[in-house]
C-alpha cells in the first residue's frame, strides 16, 4: 500500500510542469469546479473527451479581446503538439464582464449564429472585428454567409428563447463564482481571476493531460 502511495505521490509530481509548482498552485489545481452544460450550450469537440475546457466570456468586451485571442490560440497549440490520444472538448458560457452591462448583442447574435451552425466562426469573427456596433456585429453574420432576411426573421421569432439562455448563462457563471472575463475552466480547474493566472494555461492544459496519461485519477469535483 506504502508502495502504491508512494508510486502516484510521483506520478503527480512528475505530472506538474515547473511553472505550476510553488505553494500557491497545487491549491488551486486541486480545487475543481463542476459543470454540467445547457442543451444551448455551444460545443466543439467530442463529448465525453479527456480533457473538458469551459470558455466563460463576454462578446461586448473590445478590452477583452486580447485574452480571447490568446485563449484561441493557446488551445490550437496545445491541439497541434498533443501526440497523445488525450481528446479535447471545448464549450462556451456568456459571463457580463461588469454588472450593469449596456448591451447583450454580441451574445445574442451569437445566439443567432449557433442556431444556424456558426457560432465558433463567429466568435472567431467577431473577435478580429476592432468595433461591436449593431451594424459592426450584424455584419459579421452576413459575412459567415447567413442570409440576413432570414437570419432577421429567425431574430424576431426566438428573442425571448435566446434572451432567457442568456440569463441562464450569466446565472451559472455566477454560481461557479466567476469573478471576471475571461476565464476558464480546465477539467475543473479554474484558470483566471481568483484561478490559475491565465497565463499559464498552457501548463494546465499539460498538467491535466500529463495526469491523464500516467492513469492518475481526477480529483472529485
Amino acid at each position: 500500500m506504502q508502495r502504491h502511495t508512494e508510486a502516484v505521490a510521483n506520478a503527480e509530481n512528475q505530472a506538474l510542469p515547473s511553472a505550476l509548482q510553488g505553494q500557491t498552485f497545487p491549491h488551486l489545481l486541486n480545487k475543481r469546479f463542476g459543470f454540467t452544460p445547457f442543451a444551448h450550450t455551444p460545443q466543439q469537440g467530442a463529448s465525453g473527451a479527456n480533457i473538458t475546457v469551459v470558455i466563460f466570456e463576454d462578446l461586448s468586451c473590445l478590452s477583452c479581446t486580447t485574452t480571447s485571442q490568446k485563449i484561441t490560440t493557446d488551445l490550437a497549440a496545445f491541439t497541434s503538439s498533443n501526440h497523445t490520444s488525450a481528446t479535447l472538448q471545448v464549450l462556451w458560457v456568456h459571463s457580463p464582464s461588469t454588472r450593469w452591462q449596456s448591451s447583450n448583442l454580441p451574445a445574442f447574435y451569437g445566439k443567432v449564429a449557433a442556431r444556424q451552425g456558426k457560432f465558433w466562426e463567429y466568435r472567431t469573427a467577431l473577435l478580429a472585428t476592432p468595433e461591436r456596433t449593431p451594424e459592426s456585429t450584424f455584419g459579421v453574420l452576413t459575412a459567415l454567409g447567413l442570409e440576413a432576411r432570414t437570419t432577421r426573421q429567425l431574430m424576431l421569432a426566438e428573442a425571448r428563447r435566446f434572451y432567457r439562455e442568456l440569463d441562464g448563462d450569466t446565472q451559472q457563471a455566477k454560481s461557479l463564482g466567476v469573478a471576471g472575463t475571461p476565464t476558464v475552466l480546465i477539467n475543473g480547474i479554474r484558470v483566471g481571476p481568483l484561478g490559475v493566472p491565465l497565463e499559464l494555461l498552457p501548463e494546465v492544459l499539460n498538467y491535466v493531460k500529463n495526469r491523464w496519461v500516467a492513469g492518475l485519477d481526477e480529483p472529485l469535483l
